[in-house]
């Protein structure tokens, strides 16, 4: 029987998370370790890697296959706010699901529902999102479900297991865009009427849902998707003894060294916030599930956390160049032949340096070469 011990996180960053994910998964199924994957929990840009691998399962075809069609769509789609703007205005089929649309369709031309990954085969899809009228996460879940909770506001109650659970059965382009929907511009909303309590209900802990239910970025609420593992989606038959692996390409926020003045500042200070949003309390999220997966072993087999503005020293990587892959920005666009290939490659050999070093999922003989080997209790 084929174990399946291990939760990955993808996280937001538009396109150059993205391409980062393409290379962890990559790595993962180079180390014949894709296929231990339980769980996989995505954001915004992770969630367009997680439901194109979704879709590469429901069509049958090879990883090869995978990798060559999310690439070609990639670097031939933009999907940027501008554009979905500039496409509304002029009143053309423009919106980030319809351009979703092409990548998460069957051979034959179906497009593929939740209902249609099959969970008991393959990994669970986690696709997260957030509810705009109430700043509640909501989370989609492979077989044609979704899921309302809240983070906790304090370190106790940080990975809340209180959710209402709902019957979703909606499209995969649709799911993947309410998670990557950029705030404002691109929110996907979807009919009361297609969202209904599986019976016999459960008592409700939140209000009842508005209609239509408008979703946006899950990046809001944890843009790292690590907290919809911790609460309450560990691998099943796993719970207490599994690996965890971050995977996390989110942009870092620099501090303003001149504050934005004049009549139009506040338009600027509005464009801060688009920037900010998703990234104000990832710190708080890494550092928290660190604590809980190193120090107090909350789980025995431990995590491995890849924060791509690390290099890799064992893989000569050097820190000007993985600088410029931090660099780029987190937008729906392709970043260049370059850069592509770089993030790949950069995200590739984290995922290998962080396995090797923090847990025993590889045999010695393919760990990566000349790395520490560290305690999964180790916080740094």
């Amino acid at each position: 029987m084929m174990v399946r011990d291990v939760a990955l996180a993808l996280s937001g960053g538009g396109y150059r998370a993205a391409y980062f994910h393409l290379g962890v998964l990559q790595k993962l199924h180079e180390l014949d370790l894709l296929s231990r994957v339980a769980v996989i929990s995505s954001v915004s840009g992770g969630s367009i890697i997680a439901g194109s691998y979704a879709q590469s399962l429901v069509n049958g075809g090879s990883f090869a296959t995978f990798l060559s069609r999310t690439q070609e769509f990639l670097c031939k789609k933009t999907l940027d706010w501008p554009t979905l703007v500039a496409e509304v205005i002029q009143q053309s089929s423009g919106s980030l699901e319809g351009q979703l649309v092409p990548l998460f369709t069957r051979p034959g031309g179906a497009l593929t529902r939740l209902s249609d990954l099959k969970e008991s085969a393959w990994p669970r899809f986690l696709f997260n999102a957030t509810l705009v009228h109430s700043g509640r996460g909501w989370r989609f879940v492979s077989g044609g479900t979704a899921e309302e909770w809240e983070l906790g506001q304090t370190h106790a109650a940080a990975y809340s297991r209180i959710v209402d659970c709902y019957r979703c059965d909606v499209t995969l382009a649709k799911a993947v865009a309410a998670s990557a929907a950029y705030p404002l511009f691109s929110s996907v909303t979807i009919d009361r009427s297609l969202i209904s309590e599986p019976p016999p209900a459960e008592p409700r802990n939140f209000p009842d849902l508005p209609d239509p239910v408008c979703l946006s970025d899950g990046g809001v609420m944890d843009n790292t998707g690590l907290t919809s593992i911790i609460a309450g989606h560990e691998p099943p038959g796993w719970e207490k003894n599994y690996y965890l692996i971050g995977s996390d390409a989110g942009s870092i926020v620099n501090p303003l060294d001149h504050p934005p003045k004049g009549r139009i500042r506040k338009v600027h200070y509005l464009l801060r916030q688009f920037e900010i949003t998703g990234h104000h309390n990832n710190r708080m999220t890494v550092a928290l599930i660190l604590k809980v997966h190193r120090t107090q072993l909350k789980s025995k087999k431990g995590m491995a956390m890849l924060r791509f503005d690390e290099a890799v020293p064992e893989r000569r990587e050097v820190s000007k160049a993985v600088a410029d892959l931090v660099g780029v920005k987190t937008r729906l666009k392709f970043p260049g032949s370059d850069l592509a290939h770089g993030l790949m490659e950069h995200g590739a050999n984290l995922l290998w340096a962080r396995v090797s070093e923090y847990t025993d999922l590889l045999p010695e003989d393919r760990e990566m070469p000349a790395i520490q080997k560290r305690s999964h209790r180790d916080e740094n």
